[in-house]
């Protein structure tokens, strides 16, 4: 069975806001947007990491990452489930956005959410991104590409 990686926004590694090395243009984990391409190897881990902000490229640069669902949490207090509920609603959106049933594709998948810290101080958005094999860059968009 394929993994499917953890990434948990916290802002104590918001360092990689203002990384110019790519040209890119940074967004924080908060306004993450579906179709974005965004550069950071620790995505592709199997091991949860925390990130900050995450630079973004035109999808036709080298990534590591591609946004293909987001959603804002609706809830009163930080959900403890979150990387569950996120993980079936990404596999439940994969197929529309790639073209191809997760376990039937070369891509894995990746969760961003706010840690509990994070959450505290009004992080509520989630999102998905397909990645390649570890520390694997893509080049051009995953939609619609049936991989």
């Amino acid at each position: 069975m394929k993994k499917v990686g953890v990434v948990v926004a916290a802002l104590a590694v918001a360092a990689l806001s203002g990384c110019s090395l790519w040209q890119s243009t940074d967004v924080s984990s908060f306004e993450m947007a579906v179709g974005e391409c965004v550069i950071a190897p620790s995505i592709t881990s199997d091991t949860e990491t925390e990130v900050g902000a995450l630079p973004v490229v035109d999808c036709a640069e080298p990534h590591h990452g591609e946004v293909f669902y987001a959603e804002i949490l609706n809830a009163p207090i930080y959900p403890q489930d979150t990387a569950e509920t996120l993980q079936e609603a990404c596999l439940g959106a994969y197929a529309d956005y790639v073209g191809v049933e997760y376990t039937d594709s070369r891509y894995r998948i990746s969760l961003v959410y706010p840690s509990e810290l994070t959450w505290d101080e009004g992080d509520r958005q989630s999102a998905c991104l397909v990645t390649g094999e570890a520390e694997e860059e893509l080049t051009g968009s995953v939609r619609g590409s049936g991989e």
